[in-house]
């Protein structure tokens, strides 16, 4: 049967048996919803997502502490002037960052970066939400839509990003941007861009990072991965050389005391390695078993990682290195590689939570998939720093007591296995949607190969049916009667 390209590079178009064209979606078979919004029913929800945003970002525009955007502009200053923002206490991110912030402390004030960083989280949460939700819109039935509209449009961790000034959302945007062109720019030269994209996602602030192992992992985006991987490497090699200009030495360009300076400030010296607001994996096996065995911990958390991505990669075993839930997988796992991942951290759970309630919704999911994820999705929302928790703002609401700190730290223990749920029921699930897409390729191979031999068998049938007769033309000299 022949099948015809669609525009969608993970949809087949195939002529069925009565001529009729008809769509679907390898390697989970979606179609069309008939029950979906209009359009114009979706640009009003897709509108009201964006007031929504809005109204969440009043806070940190009223709040004139520079919190995380803070310290990123005190190593800007201190990159500028020094060439090594890494001697800051407060410093464990990115040369590039360091680069980018430099020039920013040149240009602005902190003030005003403040300002512009505020209005850039809220367009790029605008924007992601309105593209995804627009995009799916003919996917799913009107309820699931709006349904998943309105849960994601409250998402605690993306609402804590923008209100800790953070570059999460820039790095998750970036990435999600590139990913995009990616899928439709999968030569070169064009591939160039979507890979730089990409890098510069990861440059800026690496909560994406295991996107390009992903990349790499898989042999038609292979290139893609490559491509980005060296992106990655010029731009920090960009950033060391500047680092080295401001500092007056050559040996700023070696990036090893960096590196060297992160690592210590990852032991557990620093209070912030074991703090209970403190989400990585590491950090959990510090609280529950002590630093005796640090290293040991270390080597646990990163084997458990890639036990999970090797678990991720054959759930997604169909897929192609370009499906948005290979992407989604590699932003949920790459924060539990760090040593140190804070609360609003989780916004990275965001693709894979999307991917997940649109194929629960297209496949009518079980009760239990579905309230296995709102477990994960409920111990997000606990949390909304830096302004307390939610149970600490619902007993405010009726008992008007000021939230302690041992009860943030109580939520925070909780909040912190959300990710572990999210990733566990998704491999549980893309897992054993692929098994019976499997399942299903062999009961159709099964079936073409006996209709096959049906028709050999008819062949024969009628081949044994005429020989006698042929025989009879040959020996008489004429067709009997």
């Amino acid at each position: 049967m022949e099948t015809t390209a669609s525009t969608d590079p993970e949809e087949v178009v195939s002529p069925s048996l009565n001529g009729s064209r008809r769509s679907f979606r390898r390697p989970f078979g979606l179609e069309v919803s008939s029950t979906s919004p209009t359009q114009l029913e979706a640009a009003l929800g897709i509108a009201l997502s964006g007031v929504g945003w809005a109204l969440w970002s009043i806070p940190v525009f009223r709040d004139s502490a520079p919190l995380d955007l803070g310290l990123a502009y005190q190593a800007g200053n201190v990159a500028w002037a020094t060439g090594h923002p890494e001697r800051l206490a407060t410093w464990i991110s990115t040369p590039f960052l360091a680069m980018m912030m430099a020039f920013i402390s040149r240009l602005v004030t902190l003030g005003h970066a403040a300002v512009i960083l505020n209005l850039v989280n809220v367009l790029i949460l605008v924007a992601m939400t309105g593209g995804v939700w627009w995009g799916i819109r003919t996917r799913i039935s009107r309820w699931y839509w709006w349904g998943s509209l309105v849960t994601m449009s409250a998402f605690a961790p993306a609402i804590s990003t923008m209100w800790w000034k953070q570059f999460n959302l820039i790095g998750l945007g970036l990435a999600v941007l590139g990913f995009w062109l990616m899928r439709r720019h999968r030569t070169l030269p064009w591939l160039l861009v979507p890979s730089f994209i990409i890098a510069l996602s990861i440059s800026v602030k690496p909560v994406a990072v295991l996107v390009i192992l992903a990349l790499l992992a898989r042999r038609d985006s292979r290139l893609g991965g490559i491509l980005t991987a060296a992106w990655a490497i010029l731009l920090e090699v960009i950033a060391q050389v500047f680092l080295a200009i401001r500092s007056h030495s050559l040996s700023t360009l070696n990036p090893i005391p960096a590196y060297d300076n992160f690592s210590k400030k990852a032991l557990p010296a620093n209070i912030w390695v074991c703090h209970p607001e403190n989400f990585s994996p590491q950090s959990i096996l510090c609280r529950m078993g002590g630093t005796s065995y640090w290293t040991a911990q270390r080597i646990a958390v990163l084997l458990g990682v890639l036990v999970l991505c090797l678990l991720a990669s054959s759930a997604l075993r169909r897929e192609s290195g370009y499906s948005w839930r290979v992407f989604a997988y590699g932003c949920a796992l790459s924060p539990m590689i760090s040593p140190i991942a804070w609360s609003h951290y989780q916004v990275m759970l965001a693709p894979l939570l999307v991917a997940s309630f649109f194929d629960f919704a297209r496949h009518r999911a079980n009760t239990g998939l579905w309230a296995a994820m709102a477990a994960g999705y409920a111990l997000c929302e606990l949390v909304w720093r830096p302004y307390g928790t939610l149970p600490g703002a619902i007993a405010h609401f009726f008992t008007h007591h000021v939230e302690t700190t041992a009860t943030e730290f109580t939520v925070f223990s909780y909040a912190a296995w959300a990710q572990f749920v999210i990733v566990g029921v998704a491999i549980a699930y893309f897992g054993m949607r692929t098994r019976e897409q499997e399942a299903e390729g062999r009961r159709q191979s099964g079936l073409a190969a006996d209709g096959a031999a049906d028709q050999t068998d008819l062949l024969h049938f009628a081949h044994a049916e005429q020989s006698p007769q042929s025989s009879s033309i040959s020996a008489g000299g004429k067709e009997p009667d």
